[in-house]
């Protein structure tokens, strides 16, 4: 992830690929649940703090841009005040039990073996997750970690939201490793491509050696579009088809349907016999939770691909594809909702145990023992 940071590659504050908009969207979704409290701000957290002392770093340049930075010295005390944390009153008293309502302090040496990787954009700098993840790995292998001297993989993109994630879908289909990492908008993928020389060649030479034994194909893909503050939301549609073919098995999906293919046995089974499966197991649990897991079971969540422009280019964002999922179930959720499962949480469990201590018996009824087996052979 990447924070701003005016003042150079030492400390850092914000994120990378997780804009303002989707953590504040995130952040008030947990206010209209009653998890958060209606006056919990974002940008100031209360109840939790750490501070510094005799904090000191050492920088290595590994690049014009990129550069390894090592805490060599210095405390951090953290603090956590349950009675401050911007908490619904409900959840604050969950965590005040939890700690039994005091502050709790702790002290510990701020030098260790991390190294944070920083990078300079747009003459500033910032701590990146990429950089910091592919930096540690390096150095834990004996080098030093910096990207290597030969070109950066580019991010490609397309003209059109829906010609991103059709991209996304054919480098798929195609095993195509480099086109499916330049989907990915710059901005996240920085590191990723800037070490893509030193390892995406054999990561490729693997899948090349796979696609002769494994085909993957996507057919009937249609989509549809809906405006993000940040982006645009690509949902496929209905009709999607999917095969996949391995070693003379043959798995396809079509119309909420999954057929598999093997040594001449052919299974079929569609998703309506999946909810009516799950519906049985809905029904073995307390009363107080089953309206509110068949609510959320039949809803259907408001997610799909995020893509942000870049420089004239769409791209797929992970990241940020990842957040607007969470928000959209998040979404589906009411104020009661969480209350309820944490107070039947007891009871959820002894359901589910006494599930389980029926199935077992009458698998074992179903399949053949060992012994059975060893004496019919």
């Amino acid at each position: 992830m990447r924070w701003v940071n005016p003042r150079g590659p030492t400390t850092a504050s914000g994120s990378e690929g997780l804009s303002r908009s989707q953590a504040e969207d995130i952040f008030g979704q947990f206010k209209r649940l009653g998890i958060l409290s209606t006056g919990a701000d974002l940008g100031d957290v209360t109840g939790l703090s750490a501070q510094y002392k005799g904090f000191a770093t050492s920088t290595d340049q590994l690049a014009p841009d990129v550069a390894a930075v090592t805490v060599t010295g210095g405390s951090v005390t953290g603090s956590v005040d349950p009675g401050q944390l911007p908490l619904a009153t409900y959840f604050k008293d969950l965590l005040g039990v939890a700690l039994n309502g005091t502050p709790h302090t702790a002290t510990s040496p701020a030098s260790g073996p991390l190294v944070l990787g920083t990078e300079e954009v747009g003459g500033s700098w910032y701590v990146s997750l990429g950089y910091s993840i592919a930096i540690n790995v390096l150095k834990g292998e004996g080098q030093s970690g910096a990207p290597p001297a030969s070109t950066a993989l580019q991010a490609v993109g397309a003209s059109t939201p829906q010609g991103a994630v059709q991209a996304l879908f054919d480098d798929v289909s195609n095993f195509d490793l480099g086109g499916l990492l330049a989907d990915f908008p710059p901005d996240e993928m920085a590191a990723l491509d800037a070490y893509a020389p030193d390892w995406l060649p054999q990561a490729q030479s693997a899948l090349d050696t796979a696609k002769t034994e494994v085909s993957i194909g996507f057919s009937n893909l249609n989509f549809t579009t809906q405006p993000l503050s940040d982006g645009t939301l690509v949902q496929v549609g209905p009709g999607m088809t999917f095969q996949l073919s391995a070693h003379g098995a043959n798995v396809s999906y079509a119309n909420g349907c999954v057929t598999e293919q093997y040594q001449g046995r052919v299974t079929h089974e569609c998703r309506s016999q999946e909810i009516g499966s799950v519906d049985k197991i809905v029904q073995m649990l307390p009363a107080s939770v089953q309206p509110v897991l068949e609510r959320l079971l039949s809803a259907k969540p408001d997610e799909g691909f995020v893509t942000v422009e870049e420089n004239g280019s769409w791209f797929v964002s992970p990241l940020r594809t990842a957040f607007q999922s969470v928000s959209a179930w998040l979404a589906l959720f009411q104020p009661s909702d969480i209350q309820t499962f944490i107070s039947s949480a007891p009871a959820i469990k002894a359901d589910i145990q006494k599930y389980f201590e029926q199935l077992v018996p009458e698998l074992s009824g179903r399949v053949p023992s060992l012994a059975a087996l060893g004496q019919a052979s």
